[in-house]
C-alpha cells in the first residue's frame, strides 16, 4: 500500500505532529515514511511496535534501501508531483535519492 501526499495546506501544519508533504509505503510488518521537506526517512515495524514509537531507519539500512526503492519506482512510474524548495525552485529528490 502507497500512500502519496505532496502538498502543504496553509502556514500552520505542526510538522511534529507528522503533517506536511510525505509519501509512505507500508509492505508486510513495515512502515516506510518519507517527509519531503526535511527529507527525513522513518521506518517502523507496525507488527511489533503498533503506535511507530521505535524508528528503525538507521539500524535497518537494507531494509530502508529497498522500501525507498520501491516507493520511488511506484512515483516515478505515474509521474508523481513533487514539492520544490520555494527559495530556489529545486525540485526535492526522492526517497531513494537521499
Amino acid at each position: 500500500m502507497i500512500w502519496h501526499f505532496p502538498n502543504l495546506w496553509g502556514e500552520s501544519q505542526n510538522k511534529e505532529e507528522g503533517y506536511g508533504a510525505y509519501s509512505a509505503i507500508l509492505k508486510g510488518d513495515y512502515h516506510l515514511i518519507y517527509t519531503w521537506e526535511t527529507r527525513q526517512i522513518r521506518l517502523y515495524n507496525v507488527k511489533k511496535d503498533i503506535s511507530e514509537q521505535n524508528d528503525l531507519a538507521q539500524t535497518m539500512p537494507d531494509k530502508v534501501k529497498e522500501l525507498t526503492a520501491e516507493l520511488s519506482d511506484y512515483l516515478r512510474e505515474r509521474d508523481a508531483q513533487r514539492l520544490s524548495l520555494k527559495a530556489t525552485g529545486e525540485v526535492i529528490p526522492f526517497p531513494d535519492e537521499q
